[in-house]
This record gives C-alpha cells, structure tokens and sequence, in this order.
C-alpha cells in the first residue's frame, strides 16, 4: 500500500511540476480585460499584446468595491481579435 502511494505521490508532483513549467502568462496569455475602467465604452488589455476593446450592451453601475460592469448582453468588440467579434 505504501509503494502505491508513493507512486501516485511521484506522479502527481511530476505532473504538477511539468504544467507549471510549461505555463508562462507574460508570454502565453492572449488578453486580459479586466475591466476595471469605471466608466465609458472602452477596455484595454492588460497582456502584452495591448489590445483595445469597446463595450457595448452594458452599463457601469455600483459594485462591492467601486464600480462593476452590468452586462445587458454579452459583446466585446475588439478589431484584432477575430474570434472575440462573431457576425451579428
């Protein structure tokens, strides 16, 4: 019993270990919006790519901690990011 433990004990550390190392968010990361704006009709991106993005179909409204983005209904127009822009 103990030999099965530290097998599956090996295995899950070697597993851990191999997609920590494989993930690096400064480079891998697509885009960050975390809108946090507070206001207006636009977001930016916090990776390295420095997208920009236009909000529609939302409002900002009194959050927990300062100001949320109420989503009516879900779009995010961003020109470089084609998957982010389905036809409507």
């Amino acid at each position: 019993m103990k030999q099965v433990f530290y097998t599956f004990t090996m295995i899950m550390l070697i597993l851990c270990y191999s997609i920590g190392y494989a993930a690096n968010p400064a480079e891998d990361i697509i885009f960050h919006f975390p809108f946090d704006e507070g206001n207006g009709g636009t977001t930016t991106d916090v990776s390295a790519n420095k997208f920009k993005g236009t909000i529609k179909n939302a409002e900002w409204v009194q959050g927990v901690a300062g100001q949320a983005l109420k989503l009516i209904t879900v779009q995010l127009l961003c020109p470089h990011l084609v998957l982010l822009n389905p036809p409507i």
